[in-house]
């Protein structure tokens, strides 16, 4: 037996943090502390919502592929425009003031 009364080969369940977890928990953290500088620091606010929806999550599996992402990230910001997220980022309320 443990120190706490558990038997040495028995091990507690580990919690696994999904890649998605983080992300929205970077999202939030983001968005709390920007409001936050809105009100009290006299930041802009910014008209549109700060964050898309979602993320792309893209598995690595070749070196064409790796080599493509430095080109998609250097390029995406120009083709916000005519991304779907985009017309429903624009569509959506601003945020709070």
């Amino acid at each position: 037996m443990g120190a706490r009364g558990q038997d040495a080969a028995h091990t507690p369940t580990q919690t696994r943090t999904r890649l998605g977890h983080v992300i929205g928990a970077y999202k939030s953290l983001t968005d709390v502390n920007y409001i936050r500088a809105v009100k009290t620091r006299n930041w802009q606010p910014f008209p549109k919502r700060l964050w898309q929806h979602n993320y792309e999550e893209h598995v690595v599996r070749s070196d064409e592929s790796l080599l493509k992402i430095p080109e998609n990230t250097l390029y995406s910001p120009s083709r916000w425009a005519s991304d779907p997220d985009y017309q429903q980022s624009i569509a959506s309320d601003p945020l709070p003031t």
